[in-house]
């Protein structure tokens, strides 16, 4: 069925997921767009690439393992990149100023400058996970002048904020008029 789809627009969406050996839930975001169905929790280890047909836009979509070891290599996923999802684990808080160091760099890239920056404020379903205001504020969104930037709460598990994360994107890639 996909197939007949009309192709406005192709987009490059760039997941970006902070993590070390703790699964943030990239991979199972990816998937549970991709698949409309949760997979186990696997780190990725290097990158997962997929391809999704939403409302007429084509999104190909990189998920980007992201070890220590990896990081260096990010910026080479970057040219083309249209728009980058910034997935947090909003129930770990112990993680979250290394996830904001690791945030403030992909910024500072000239190959990014401008590209708009969706954080997603991932496993909402668990009790204590941090809200929209609470990852806006310790990430500085309001800050952030240079590239449209936002939250979204979002749960891979009970598919949570992941149509609209889609519908963001192929909204904030339109050409303007």
């Amino acid at each position: 069925m996909e197939s007949n789809v009309a192709i406005n627009s192709i987009l490059h969406v760039l997941t970006y997921v902070f993590r070390t050996r703790i699964v943030v839930g990239g991979t199972s975001i990816l998937y549970r767009i991709k698949l409309h169905e949760v997979i186990a929790p696997v780190p990725t280890h290097e990158f997962n690439v997929e391809s999704k047909h939403h409302h007429h836009s084509k999104l190909t979509m990189w998920d980007v393992g992201g070890g220590k070891k990896l990081r260096h290599l990010w910026n080479y996923y970057y040219p083309g990149i249209q728009v980058v999802f910034y997935v947090v684990d909003a129930h770990n808080k112990n993680r979250l100023e290394e996830a904001k160091e690791e945030f403030d760099r992909v910024l500072q890239d000239t190959v990014l400058k401008g590209v708009p920056v969706l954080i997603l404020a991932n496993k909402q379903d668990l009790n204590g996970a941090l809200s929209k205001d609470e990852i806006s504020s310790y990430f500085g969104v309001q800050d952030i002048t240079d590239r449209y930037c936002d939250v979204i709460e979002t749960s891979a598990r009970i598919n949570l904020g992941l149509t609209e994360c889609l519908d963001r994107a192929i909204e904030l890639c339109k050409p303007k008029s």
